[in-house]
């Protein structure tokens, strides 16, 4: 896990986002056979319909009952957000912030 988690930094970096999900995939599939407490069936459906949308892979993330996916989508990503947010699922936009914390007033 730890080798994937710094092979993704180089792929993230160099905008190699297919090779990032496809380490987020990897990540997820391992951390997951590491014990049944991190996923459950519904959880991994969610997971693969989503990457039936086009991502090559991701990971869930945050606290449970409250997580969230993070899925790694790449030129395709106006068709991925039309079929998660056709299929019920919510999507929120994000962008890297690499100056640090701005305030806005």
């Amino acid at each position: 896990i730890k080798s994937i988690g710094k092979s993704s930094v180089d792929y993230l970096r160099n905008g190699d986002i297919l090779k990032l999900g496809q380490a987020m995939d990897d990540h997820w599939r391992i951390k997951k056979s590491t014990t049944k407490k991190i996923s459950n069936a519904a959880i991994n459906q969610m997971y693969l319909e989503l990457k039936s949308f086009g991502s090559p892979g991701g990971k869930i993330i945050g606290a449970g009952g409250g997580g969230f996916f993070l899925m790694v989508v790449d030129k395709n990503k106006k068709e991925f957000i039309k079929k998660a947010t056709d299929s019920s699922y919510k999507f929120v936009d994000f962008k890297f912030e690499f100056n640090g914390v701005h305030i806005v007033e």
